[in-house]
């Protein structure tokens, strides 16, 4: 079977199910480099150690087999881990991170006996790295770095090592956050040369948007194109007609800059996305765009009630279900337009994304192609 013939509901028990799968091979990988190491096996098939028997036998990454040696030995200590590794609660990261910091920490005074071990993977369960980081930070007392260091490397580069209080990193996570249209990937260094550059041309040249507008403002009166002229026509445009949609284009107005912001401010900032039937919030706060509940194309209008704050990727998935754009179509989402083929089933309600579909489990097949339909879609700014 083709993986692309999957209804939503299969493929995602499937995932699940390979999931699983997956956190149980992991624990068994582990079990069985614990025995190998044991063993010393690695030195009888010729490699001088663990890590190149490996990399160079098993072609495992130097990255993949650091942190799998380092989680086999914490599992060996803590047996109880296994099955927290079956369950997704703790993962190879957090492991190594953890085995890691104890063997920094571990002196001839201090020596972390089984239960200590324990109470800290118990408080570092169903936590991202950042947080689990944080933990250990704080339950081991890990000295807190201040000074500032800056190297000089060989290609004129500088490395930068930097300490933020709490207060000065939520205000850098909050600007990563408004700049994440800019940024996508949250790159910190990025983030900060990005700010420089803003502030810099502020400073130096403030008159570079104003030249900038007038330059944008001639450029559009150069490339406007000629639209509808219904000055000197009384003829009533389908509701569907191209003519209708480009009237709808041209004549559509920006959402004012406070009603932007009290929309943004009802949803805290984040991603309104809800799914119907587990009724999980997405709650990002990652390239926020404001979206019409009613969209404009089908004559919804600028008020309050009808702004909503969702992600980029949840407002592309909203404009695909409700018909706005279809797979492979390069359609911006600033300004949905209607099909020129209306689709053959009903489009779907504002607010009933996701609908169940029956469930159809099948036993997982060893075929399965790993190629899943796109959607295109071209990447400028958009509703912010």
């Amino acid at each position: 079977m083709n993986i692309k013939d999957l209804n939503n509901i299969t493929l995602q028990q499937r995932m699940e199910k390979l999931v699983r799968r997956e956190r149980r091979f992991t624990r068994l990988v582990l079990e069985h480099i614990i025995e190998i190491e044991n063993r010393k096996l690695y030195a009888e098939l010729g490699y001088q150690s663990l890590f190149a028997y490996l990399t160079k036998r098993l072609n495992y990454s130097e990255s993949g087999a650091y942190r799998r040696i380092q989680s086999a030995r914490l599992l060996q200590k803590n047996p109880e881990i296994g099955h927290r590794i079956d369950s997704g609660a703790l993962n190879l990261s957090q492991l190594t991170h953890l085995g890691k910091t104890l063997i920094k920490q571990t002196t001839p005074d201090q020596v972390f006996t089984s239960q200590q071990t324990e109470a800290l993977l118990h408080k570092i369960e169903n936590q991202d790295i950042f947080t689990t980081k944080l933990i250990l930070a704080k339950e081991l007392n890990l000295p807190v770095l201040e000074p500032t260091l800056v190297h000089p490397q060989q290609d004129d580069s500088v490395r930068v090592e930097l300490t933020f209080s709490k207060e000065q990193y939520a205000e850098l996570q909050t600007a990563k956050e408004f700049l994440s249209h800019l940024v996508p990937d949250g790159d910190l260094v990025e983030v900060l040369a990005l700010l420089a550059r803003k502030f810099n041309r502020k400073k130096l040249q403030p008159s570079v948007k104003t030249i900038s507008r007038e330059k944008s403002h001639a450029e559009g009166k150069a490339t406007r194109r000629p639209g509808l002229n219904l000055e000197n026509t009384t003829q009533v445009l389908d509701e569907k007609s191209p003519e209708a949609t480009t009237f709808k284009k041209q004549n559509r107005q920006a959402i004012s800059a406070e009603n932007r912001k009290l929309t943004l401010e009802r949803a805290h900032h984040q991603c309104q996305f809800q799914h119907l039937s587990s009724g999980r919030r997405c709650n990002s706060k990652h390239q926020l765009e404001i979206d019409h509940i009613h969209p404009v194309a089908w004559g919804g209008d600028n008020s309050l009630k009808n702004l909503q704050v969702l992600c980029r990727m949840h407002n592309q998935l909203r404009a695909k279900q409700m018909g706005l754009i279809k797979e492979e179509q390069n359609v911006s989402l600033e300004e949905p337009r209607e099909l020129d083929e209306p689709s053959a089933s009903p489009r779907q309600p504002p607010n009933t994304l996701f609908a169940e579909e029956p469930s159809d489990p099948e036993p997982l097949a060893e075929n399965l192609t790993p190629n899943l339909p796109s959607i295109k879609l071209r990447p400028e700014f958009r509703h912010s």
